[in-house]
C-alpha cells in the first residue's frame, strides 16, 4: 500500500500486487497535488520505487525500512534529491485504543477512531434496513441497504478500503474509489475540508473525471504506439468506469439534503456508502431510488477535524 499525503490529507492512496504498482496507482489519484508531498509505504523502500522517486519531486518518504541499494541510488543523485528525507519507522503493527490531541492548556485523551459500522462485520449490512444501537451515544440508527437497488456483496474488499480511506480526510469528506484489478484498490477522486457536502461531491467527481481522462489518454497513446486502432471515446470510457460496480462513493457523514445525491448522479456513480442518521434520510433515499443509485447506511460517522 502507498499513501500520498499533501497538507495532512491523503490525496492518493492505493494497494497493488507490488509496491511499484501501488505507488503508480496512488500517484494517479492526484498527480498535481502529489508534487512536493509526503509519501508513506507499507513495505520497505525498494529499488523500483527509488527509480520512480528520482523522476518526481517529493519531500519525505516514510517506510518501515529502506533497502541499501535504494538508499545508495537516491544518495548518488546528489543535489537533484538534496531535499528528500527518508524516514525509517519500523513495522507498524501497533494499534492504540486511545489517541492524544493537544488542546489549549493540556491534552485530550479520546478513543481511537477504529469503528466503521455498527455491526460486527460488513457482511451483516447486506440485508434490509434494520435498527442498531450505538454504544457511545445510545442512539438507535438505521443500518443496511436502504434503497431498492443493492450493492454487490462481492465488492466488500472495495467497501472496506473506502471506509478506511475516508476516516483520514478532513470533513466534509467524499471519496470515490475503484477496484482497478482483482483485490487491488485506488482512490479516483476526493473532496474534503469543505463547509458543505455538495461541494465535496463536486470536487471528488471532477477529480475522478480528470484522472480517468488522463488514464484514457495514456492507454490510447500506448495503443497508438503499438499500431492498434483506437476504440471508443474518452467520454464513454469515463461514463462506463464511474457507473460500474467497481466504483463506490463514500461519505464521512450523512447527506443532510437530497442535493448531494442529485450531484452524485451527475457524475454517473451508482454505489454509495454513508452513515445515515439525518432527519431527511427518507428524502435522500428517495433521491437515490430516483437515480437508480444503491446506498448503504453504516451508522458510524467519520468526522475528522
Amino acid at each position: 500500500a502507498v499513501s500520498i499525503i499533501k497538507h495532512a490529507n491523503p490525496c492518493g492512496y492505493a494497494t497493488g500486487r507490488s509496491l511499484k504498482n501501488a505507488f503508480e496507482r496512488a500517484w494517479q489519484g492526484d498527480p498535481t497535488s502529489a508534487f512536493g508531498s509526503v509519501i508513506a509505504l507499507s513495505k520497505p523502500l525498494d529499488m523500483e520505487v527509488a527509480e520512480l522517486l528520482s523522476e518526481r519531486f517529493v519531500e519525505v518518504v516514510v517506510a518501515p525500512s529502506v533497502n541499501k541499494d535504494a538508499f545508495l541510488y537516491l544518495k548518488a543523485l546528489g543535489k537533484e534529491k538534496v531535499n528528500l528525507r527518508l524516514l525509517e519507522v519500523g513495522e507498524l503493527t501497533r494499534s492504540d485504543s486511545t489517541l492524544l490531541r493537544y488542546i489549549n492548556g493540556g491534552l485530550l485523551e479520546q478513543e481511537a477512531d477504529n469503528k466503521f459500522y455498527l455491526t460486527a462485520s460488513f457482511q451483516e449490512l447486506f440485508t434490509k434496513p434494520f435498527v442498531a444501537k450505538c454504544e457511545n451515544s445510545g442512539k438507535e440508527l438505521t443500518v443496511g441497504i436502504v434503497t431498492k437497488k443493492s450493492l454487490p456483496p462481492t465488492r466488500i474488499g472495495l467497501y472496506e478500503f473506502a471506509l478506511r480511506y475516508i476516516k483520514h480526510l478532513k470533513s466534509n469528506a467524499i471519496g470515490i474509489v475503484r477496484e482497478y484489478s482483482n483485490g487491488h484498490y485506488q482512490v479516483l477522486g476526493m473532496g474534503c475540508g469543505q463547509p458543505n457536502r455538495r461541494d465535496s461531491v463536486a470536487l471528488a467527481g471532477q477529480k475522478a473525471i480528470d484522472n480517468l481522462k488522463l488514464e484514457y489518454d495514456q492507454r490510447e497513446s500506448r495503443r497508438g504506439e503499438q499500431g492498434r486502432k483506437v476504440k471508443g471515446s474518452a467520454e464513454k470510457y469515463i461514463t462506463t468506469e464511474l457507473g460500474s460496480d467497481r466504483v463506490v462513493l463514500v461519505s464521512d457523514a450523512f447527506f443532510p439534503f437530497r442535493d448531494g445525491i442529485d450531484n452524485i448522479a451527475k457524475y454517473g456513480v451508482k454505489y454509495v456508502i454513508q452513515p445515515g442518521g439525518s432527519v431527511r434520510d427518507d428524502e435522500v433515499i428517495k433521491a437515490a431510488d430516483e437515480h437508480k443509485i444503491a446506498m448503504l447506511f453504516t451508522g458510524v460517522r467519520k468526522f475528522y477535524h
